[in-house]
């Protein structure tokens, strides 16, 4: 995404921590070497900033530092902590159903797994009584294990037809899921990247947090990809629940990028378990980088940390 920068010295290379003054050298965008002189650092900045904007229009009305520090932005994240799992589900889903009620031809971007399940169980269990509240969601699946067999239990497809496609009576037209199967990964990438081009953007996506800070299946790098992409699967991802009772587990993985992600209307994050409490601290410290890739929810104007006190520990939302 970024070119090559012209300048007074062109062999000498440079980190993004040298340019921007940064304790945190990852920041290398795409993994394409830059150059620079005293006199390009201010223009390099400009650049850096430019781009992120292309990739998240909101970004425009957060403010940055020299330093890469978003201790002034901490109301980027709203945090609110529950007792228990059962209360963050029961807010998680009346919060989808609130937001439905205000939109039509409503776009929902569903995680699979275990956090969202009693979510969704909630969710779903109020079509019977507001029939025509449904008939205009769409959902939107955000990830997908590469290689397994279309309908395999351990599929993401699977999971999210399991827990909101079949119990809402989703069309084909309505549910919208990358193919596990496909036998070119990246054409099918380029399938849903075209779909949500045609009907987004996201009015709301849920999310959960991995245990490396991947958010769907971003994973940790020196760069990340803005759109629907093949991403090769970190260990932590490997040893997913979901594909605990596979012989072969995927290696590689179909997701959303990034920058799809950031372009949602809302954001709702969904955390839970002890587990997940030293990665929540984690991502509770304002600042930015790729190698966390889930940090790049501080740049969004409307994300909510739904958490339980098992994951948020004695972590005490601002007021």
């Amino acid at each position: 995404m970024f070119s090559a920068v012209a300048c007074s010295n062109p062999k000498r290379r440079f980190r993004w921590a040298d340019a921007v003054g940064a304790a945190d050298s990852s920041w290398v965008w795409d993994g394409m070497p830059l150059y620079y002189g005293k006199s390009c650092k201010n223009a390099v900045r400009k650049i850096f900033r430019c781009r992120l904007e292309l990739l998240c229009p909101t970004l425009a009305s957060v403010h940055h530092t020299s330093d890469m520090d978003y201790s002034g932005a901490t109301s980027a994240l709203k945090v609110q902590v529950f007792e228990n799992y059962e209360a963050m589900s029961r807010e998680a889903a009346a919060r989808i159903l609130s937001a439905i009620r205000e939109q039509q031809q409503f776009l929902l971007c569903a995680s699979a797994g275990s956090t969202p399940t009693r979510t969704y169980q909630v969710f779903a269990s109020h079509k019977a009584r507001h029939p025509r509240l449904f008939s205009r969601l769409r959902v939107l699946q955000i990830d997908e294990w590469a290689g397994l067999p279309r309908g395999n239990p351990a599929s993401c497809a699977a999971d999210l037809q399991e827990k909101l496609a079949a119990p809402l009576q989703l069309s084909h037209e309505r549910f919208m899921a990358f193919r596990s199967d496909a036998p070119k990964p990246r054409r099918e990438c380029e399938r849903i990247g075209r779909w949500l081009a045609d009907h987004g953007p996201i009015d709301l996506c849920i999310l959960g947090l991995g245990g490396n800070g991947h958010v769907a299946m971003n994973e940790p790098a020196r760069a990340l990809v803005p759109h629907a992409h093949v991403v090769r699967l970190s260990g932590s991802s490997r040893n997913h629940a979901m594909l605990r009772g596979l012989a072969r587990k995927p290696r590689y993985g179909l997701t959303l990028g990034i920058g799809d992600i950031l372009r949602s209307r809302c954001i709702l994050l969904l955390v839970s378990g002890r587990k997940k409490r030293a990665v929540l601290k984690r991502l509770f410290r304002p600042g930015v980088t790729p190698r966390f890739p889930a940090s790049f929810l501080w740049l969004h104007p409307d994300v909510t940390v739904l958490c339980d006190r098992e994951a948020a520990g004695n972590h005490q939302p601002r007021a």
